[in-house]
């Protein structure tokens, strides 16, 4: 896997299951994590049971795509690399008229969206970050802006926070191939829009992997990119995210956000893992399997069964 040419499948094992579960299941196991989510665990077997499991995904993934290759005769990398290095071509017509009006009409909706639900919330945090709120305040609107939302949910999650974000990507390709100024108003207007949206509960998650998809995405229009800009773009979040920790949480030691089990890197390599051994804590010595009676309130209607919180709220 070389960096400068990365692509999602190296992405999801090398970050989501090497840095975030992998190093953390190390130190879990070997009791020297020291971290206080983990500390609160019962059975020490939970600790062995859950490295075990990151150590079968590690294992069966990467197997499972091997075989599938085989069975089906491709070559992914080859398949990759032809696909990053060839041109944008538009999909119907010189213009892509028929493709791209629709997308404009979307996007206006999304943008509409957005600003939805900042009035249905009735307050912006990002604002009241700039203008130097406590973190106890700031951590105050962050709670009330994710669970206390009186809007309708699904334009939320699915319009504003989900579907504003991809119209901006295709955007951004847009402007890569016409480089037109009306697509480059067109993908600003939905960066700004995006910004507005995953930071309306100032989570520092969204918006940093949101910038790092433009990285993705460069490669799928370039086929690479270079080096330098690839440490330049790295930079920048590193210093994003810092400065995210100084506003948001109210941090004033900046080494304390770089130990091991607390800060920054806590979170990544301890912090996203402690779903899994809470789970295996919880599911089924203490709560049933809820199944899939999570997925909706209104699903659960429909279909006459139990609606269960989902189980991170458990």
């Amino acid at each position: 896997m070389r960096f400068v040419q990365l692509n999602m499948i190296s992405w999801i094992f090398y970050f989501d299951l090497f840095i975030q579960a992998f190093i953390g299941s190390l130190l879990i196991v070997y009791h020297i994590d020291n971290h206080y989510a983990i500390n609160t665990l019962g059975a020490g077997s939970i600790r062995l049971w859950g490295w075990i499991t990151v150590m079968y995904t590690l294992i069966a993934l990467p197997l499972g795509m091997s075989l599938a290759t085989i069975i089906l005769k491709v070559r992914p990398a080859v398949l990759f690399r032809k696909y990053g290095f060839a041109p944008i071509r538009p999909s119907f017509s010189i213009k892509d008229s028929y493709l791209k009006y629709p997308l404009i009409i979307l996007s206006g909706v999304s943008m509409l969206s957005v600003l939805y639900v900042f009035f249905s919330s009735g307050s912006w945090p990002l604002l009241a970050m700039l203008q130097g709120k406590s973190p106890e305040y700031l951590a105050q609107v962050r709670i009330s802006m994710s669970r206390g939302f009186e809007g309708v949910v699904y334009i939320k999650n699915l319009i504003s926070l989900l579907l504003t974000p991809l119209l901006c990507y295709v955007a951004y390709a847009y402007w890569k191939m016409t480089n037109s100024k009306i697509d480059f108003v067109w993908f600003l207007s939905l960066f700004f829009a995006s910004v507005m949206a995953l930071t309306y509960n100032l989570a520092k998650g969204p918006i940093l992997f949101f910038l790092l998809g433009f990285y993705v995405e460069n490669i799928l229009i370039y086929g690479r990119v270079s080096l330098r800009k690839m440490i330049f773009f790295a930079c920048l979040l590193v210093c994003l995210l810092v400065l995210l920790y100084v506003l948001i949480m109210g941090s004033d030691n900046l080494i304390r956000l770089f130990y091991y089990n607390q800060g920054i890197v806590g979170r990544l390599i301890l912090g996203q893992i402690t779903g899994l051994y809470k789970m295996l804590e919880y599911f089924p010595q203490t709560v049933d399997f809820i199944g899939f009676s999570s997925i909706s309130n209104l699903l659960a209607d429909v279909l006459n069964f139990d609606y269960s919180e989902r189980a991170a709220r458990i």
